[in-house]
């Protein structure tokens, strides 16, 4: 079928356990998955709607597309739960478009691998309950701002990589450069916090 949901109303809402085809989180607030999410086409994210996993997964198509407007958010997490939930499945690159001023957060109280599949609009790596480690493999593009947060650290880990970050990067957390590989990370605009900046072994 071609059919679309759209969940939009101005508020929370709770998201249905079914299987969609294309997925709307429109109007505002935060939309809550109760169990693992499954959209076979498109999901799109629009107005000032927060799509918040909880402990959940979110699964998509390759031929789908997974879209962030302005002034949206991706909670992946639950902050106070040792779920490592990862970034929306199976969109690739080319069908992922997360626009400058959208926000994904990781926020599980658990290690997380921070996906280098899209460009980030503004990437936050935030964990308050308890010392987390979020670690990126890869080059990684956030077109927006960086934040790490709380008692999160944020690891580039052991390949070699080049980190592009275009607006400012705010570290109450720990930036750890990670192993040996060589590593560059690019700031657009301002470094500012009372976190961490962990060279050790970098390969700078």
């Amino acid at each position: 079928t071609s059919s679309t949901v759209n969940y939009n109303n101005s508020g929370a809402q709770n998201i249905g356990n079914y299987v969609y085809y294309n997925l709307t989180l429109s109007g505002s607030g935060t939309k809550t998955l109760l169990n693992n999410l499954q959209v076979n086409n498109n999901l799109f994210i629009d107005g000032s709607a927060t799509l918040y996993t909880n402990t959940f997964s979110v699964s998509g198509n390759a031929a789908g597309t997974f879209t962030m407007a302005s002034g949206t958010g991706l909670t992946l997490g639950n902050s106070n739960v040792a779920t490592a939930v990862l970034f929306p499945a199976n969109y690739t690159a080319p069908n992922i478009f997360l626009d400058l001023l959208s926000t994904v957060t990781y926020q599980a109280n658990t290690g997380q691998v921070v996906s280098n599949v899209p460009a980030y609009g503004n990437l936050i790596i935030g964990a308050t309950t308890a010392s987390t480690t979020k670690t990126c493999d890869g080059n990684l593009t956030v077109n927006g701002n960086l934040s790490v947060d709380g008692t999160s650290a944020f690891s580039v880990n052991t390949t070699a990589a080049t980190w592009t970050i275009g607006g400012n990067t705010a570290i109450t957390g720990t930036l750890d450069f990670g192993t040996t590989t060589a590593k560059t990370i690019s700031l657009g605009g301002d470094l500012s916090g009372t976190g961490t900046i962990n060279m050790t072994g970098a390969g700078l």
